[in-house]
Order: structure tokens, then C-alpha cells, then sequence
């Protein structure tokens, strides 16, 4: 009742006593496999100081992780830059839906641009995904060293790569084909520990250390694309938080119902309060309060060093402090955080994150009812497969695992019987002369 009411007191003040002026604002980030995820403007501030657009022909960023919506804005400002991602704000996104469609239409061809990429990953998102766009199209033209594109170098991201079959490795490499054998193009990956086909470990630093290495490759008659895919995290902040006589108070920090019911469907991710204090000087540990629970002594032992130059005075470089908190204590409806220290502390925000939100899955598997040929439609051609199958001809080329552990032709199915037989046949062949539409089994239905 006590963190209700105080909670209520600070929402009054926030909207009365600072007349419009609250400090809180919603991030998405670029998540990482360790302590510290890079919240979006921290990312856009990568990108400009390492790869600044007016070294580059044109940038292409492809976001595909949760809440890729709530990451777009501060991109927006950055001239010749196109930016497509999944999702709105405050989305979460899902393995097989927008993403790997985007993947796959994320290659080079005369007369293509980014808008063939959106409107792939359009036409194959999952339900839950809205994507949205900003910026003008950019040429995927192939490179041509007498042409306005004469190099392109491709970053992909995922900081703890997942999603089995259609997921971050499978994109990555897909990314990775459609790009082969094209002339001065590089495609670095950026993911987990850095093995297993990933060249720099899934990390900040990680990060860091493949927009260096890109950075004296840059001109301005190279391409920049940036695909993010993997966990995505949402960070309420308070910008400038309320500091003095050695303490700091946030406003308060709201992630909402919906936000709190994504965090409870995954039972992976780990929510933490973050404090960041900018510039070279390492702060000495703090008290954190929030709500009821003390935190003593929290370290700022994460540096940020965007350009890697070791002198941390760059916009979004310096030191963070970052604790977990208990899913279950935290209230959705708002929590202050109060910082003590044993001096002056200066924090630039202060800040309430979900944690690593892992995408979700499609349920049922990726098919056309009907579609024996696997060719991604319904004809007469299926019929003729089906007959010559139940004729001792040769298997369908497609099959999955639906429900789990039930392997079978499932795109044979178009009684909704969940089995595939000779039945299923008559049931095409009355399809096609003007009969009802196919019924796919209510147990295994399409993903789209």
C-alpha cells in the first residue's frame, strides 16, 4: 500500500508540479550475452561516430528482435538511411515470422532496394508483429566499381543467438549466401561467444571491435546494413534524474501491464534497475532503493567506450551500474528508484529494464494447405504428386514436426483430418472443381 501511494504522489508531481516536463523515456536496445545491453541511442551513437553516414553511400538497418519498434527513433535523424524493423513499440517479435523473410530478401539484384526487404519480412510476419518503416528506400544494387555502390559491408547481430531452425544462426547464413561471391563485399557476424561461425563475440565489445574493423573500410561510395535479430529489452529511463546532498531520485519508471505480462512468459530473462554516470571517472559504489528492496554497495564496473578509444568522453560513453531485480517484486504500474552515495553522485539516467525478452515461436510449421510440391502454392501440379505418392512414387519434399514428436506431410492434409490419405485427394480434386476451400488440421494450422 505504502509504494501505491508513493508511487500515486509522484505521478501527481510529474504531472502538475513539472508542468509537462517528466524525464521518462521508452528505449529499446541491442541486447548482449553480458551484463550491459546498448540501449538504441547509445547504438545510433556507435554507428555515427564509427561509420558516420557522410562516409558511407547509404545505410541500411534491419531490425528484427523485440521491441525493434521501440529502437527506430533514433536512427531517424541520420541522412541516407533506411530503417525497417518487425515490429511498433512495444512489440515482441517471433522466430519464422517477419525475420527470416526479411533475411532471405536481404540481397543485392538490379532494380532492388530496402523495400523489397520490408515488404518480404511483411508478407511473412507472424500475428503480434506490426513492422514498421522510416526513412527512403536505399539501392540494393549489386557493387559495381564504376557505380555508385562499389563496396558493401554487411554487419549481422545477435548477442544470444536462438530460434532453432529458422532462427539467428539459419538467417545468418542465409544473409551469408546471398551475399557470396559478390564483389567487395564483406558480411561480419556479430553473436554469441564468437564461434560456431560467429566472428566477434555477441557483446558490446564485440560490437565495438567489428564497427572498427569496418571503419577504415568505409567511403562514400560503400553501403552500411546492420541486420539485428535475437532478444530485444525494454528500458524505462529517467533522463535526468533528480540528484543532490548525495542522493538521486527517478521518476517514476513505468513498464506497464503488457510489458510485465511479456516478462512473465519468459522465464529466461532478468530484469534489472541500471544507472549510468558519463565520462572517464569511475564512480564509488551506491545504495540502490526500489520500492522496498536495498541494494547496498552496487559497483560501476561497466564501461562503455563507443569508439574504443579509451578516453570515455564521447556522447553515451562512461560508467553503469546494474543489478537484477526479482520479476516478482517489481510493481508495473511504477517504481522510484532512490540512489545513496557516500559523496556527489551525477547520473545521467537511471533505469528499469525488462530484460532480454527471447522471441517467440510460430506455432504449427511454415506451409500451404495442400501444397504436396512444397512450391509455396495449391494446384493441380499437388494432385498429381499426391496420386503418384500413393502410387509408390517418390515422398513429398516437405514435412515437419507437428505437434511435437508427430512427424507427417502436413500440407497434404486439406479435410482437417490431421492425417494425410487418399481421402485428402478426392478432397482436392472437389476443390478445384468449385468445392469448399482446404481445411487445415486444427492441431498443426499454418503459421501464416
Amino acid at each position: 500500500m505504502r509504494k501505491i501511494v508513493i508511487t500515486m504522489i509522484c505521478l501527481f508531481s510529474c504531472l502538475l508540479v513539472r508542468a509537462g516536463k517528466c524525464t521518462t523515456e521508452t528505449h529499446g536496445t541491442i541486447c548482449s550475452n553480458s551484463n550491459f545491453d546498448l540501449m538504441d541511442d547509445r547504438f545510433a551513437a556507435m554507428l555515427n561516430i564509427l561509420l558516420p553516414a557522410n562516409n558511407a553511400h547509404s545505410t541500411l538497418v534491419v531490425f528484427t528482435q523485440c521491441y525493434g519498434g521501440d529502437a527506430m527513433d533514433d536512427l531517424a535523424s541520420r541522412p541516407n538511411t533506411a530503417v525497417v524493423s518487425a515490429t511498433s513499440p512495444g512489440q515482441t517479435a517471433t522466430y519464422g515470422g517477419y525475420d527470416d523473410d526479411a533475411a532471405a530478401a536481404l540481397r543485392p539484384g538490379a532494380g532492388r532496394t530496402s523495400n523489397d526487404v520490408h515488404e518480404a519480412g511483411v508478407a511473412g510476419k507472424a500475428s503480434g508483429e506490426t513492422p514498421q518503416s522510416q526513412g527512403s528506400p536505399v539501392s540494393l544494387e549489386p557493387t559495381n566499381p564504376d557505380g555508385p555502390i562499389r563496396s558493401r559491408h554487411v554487419l549481422i547481430y545477435a548477442g544470444i543467438p536462438g530460434g532453432g531452425s529458422h532462427g539467428d544462426a539459419y538467417q545468418r547464413d542465409v544473409i551469408r549466401s546471398n551475399f557470396a561471391g559478390q564483389g567487395n563485399t564483406t558480411v561480419t557476424a556479430v553473436g554469441g561467444d564468437g564461434t560456431g561461425g560467429w566472428d566477434y563475440p555477441g557483446t558490446i565489445d564485440g560490437l565495438n571491435a567489428a564497427a572498427l574493423a569496418l571503419m577504415n573500410e568505409m567511403d562514400t561510395d560503400e553501403q552500411l546494413i546492420v541486420f539485428v535479430t535475437d532478444h530485444g529489452d525494454i528500458e524505462k529511463v529517467d533522463t535526468s534524474p533528480d540528484c543532490a546532498s548525495g542522493h538521486c531520485v527517478s521518476e517514476p519508471l513505468i513498464l506497464g501491464e503488457s510489458i510485465y505480462a511479456q516478462m512473465l512468459s519468459d522465464p529466461q530473462n532478468i530484469p534489472t534497475v541500471a544507472l549510468f554516470s558519463p565520462g572517464p571517472m569511475v564512480p564509488p559504489p551506491v545504495d540502490i532503493l526500489v520500492g522496498d528492496q536495498l541494494f547496498p554497495a552496487v559497483p560501476f564496473d561497466q564501461f562503455v567506450d563507443l569508439n574504443g578509444d579509451g578516453d570515455m568522453n564521447d556522447f553515451g560513453e562512461g560508467w553503469a551500474a546494474v543489478h537484477p531485480m526479482d520479476e516478482a517484486s517489481i510493481d508495473p504500474m511504477g517504481e522510484i528508484v532512490m540512489v545513496m552515495g557516500p559523496g556527489e553522485i551525477a547520473l545521467a539516467t537511471i533505469s528499469l529494464g525488462s530484460g532480454a525478452i527471447a522471441k517467440n515461436h510460430v506455432f504449427g510449421c511454415l506451409y500451404v494447405p495442400g501444397d504436396i510440391n512444397n512450391s509455396n502454392t495449391f494446384t493441380g501440379l499437388d494432385i498429381t504428386y499426391a496420386v503418384r505418392f500413393f502410387k509408390g512414387g517418390p515422398l513429398p519434399p516437405y514435412s515437419c514436426e507437428c505437434p511435437p514428436g508427430h512427424t507427417w506431410y502436413v500440407s497434404g492434409d486439406v479435410n482437417g483430418s490431421c492425417t494425410f490419405t487418399g481421402l485428402d485427394i478426392t478432397y482436392m480434386v472437389r476443390y478445384f472443381k468449385g468445392g469448399p476451400a482446404p481445411i487445415p488440421c486444427p492441431d498443426c494450422p499454418p503459421a501464416r
